[in-house]
C-alpha cells in the first residue's frame, strides 16, 4: 500500500446510505467504498452489516498492510479540543478519530465525513462549529512508512 500522506474522495458506493467504518477507511486509504467494506468483513470474518468497531477497523488497516497505530484518547476530550490541541507534527498524520460512536477521518485542517458532511473533504473549522461538544474516545493513526 502507499503512503497515506492525505485524505482522498469517497468513491464506489452503491449504498445509498454510507456507512461512517468504511468512509474513513476510503477517506484515509483511497480505496473504493466497497473495498473498504469488504477490508472490514475479512478482518470481522462475518458480513458487514453496517455498524463496526473501532478495533475492527484497525485490525482490516493492519491486514492490508498499513502501517497504523490505535489507541484510546486519553481524556476523552471535546471534538473541539481534540483537533485544536494537535501539534503540527501530528497534523501531518492521516488519523481516523472515533467522536460518541461515529468514525471520521482527519488530516491537518481537513475531514471526511458521512454523516456530517455527506461524504465531502470540509474544514475542520466546520466540524468544531457543528459539533464542539461530541467526545473524542479512539484514534487510529497511519504511521508516514508503511510495514515493508
Amino acid at each position: 500500500p502507499a503512503v497515506v500522506t492525505r485524505l482522498h474522495a469517497v468513491t464506489d458506493s452503491a449504498d445509498v446510505w454510507r456507512w461512517c467504518g468504511p468512509v474513513a477507511i476510503a477517506a484515509a486509504t483511497g480505496v473504493p467504498y466497497t473495498v473498504a467494506a469488504e477490508m472490514i468483513e475479512f478482518a470481522s470474518g462475518q458480513p458487514f452489516r453496517g455498524r463496526t468497531h473501532i478495533s475492527t477497523l484497525h485490525a482490516a488497516l493492519a491486514r492490508d498492510g498499513r502501517c497504523v497505530v490505535f489507541e484510546r484518547v486519553p481524556g476523552r476530550p471535546t471534538l473541539k479540543a481534540y483537533l485544536q490541541a494537535r501539534t503540527q507534527t501530528h497534523r501531518r498524520h492521516v488519523e481516523i478519530i472515533r467522536v460518541a460512536a461515529h468514525f471520521i477521518a482527519v488530516h491537518a485542517s481537513t475531514y471526511v465525513d458521512s454523516a456530517w458532511s455527506g461524504c465531502a473533504i470540509g474544514s475542520t473549522q466546520d466540524l468544531i462549529k457543528n459539533h464542539p461538544r461530541k467526545r473524542v474516545t479512539y484514534r487510529i493513526i497511519f504511521e508516514e512508512s508503511e510495514r515493508a
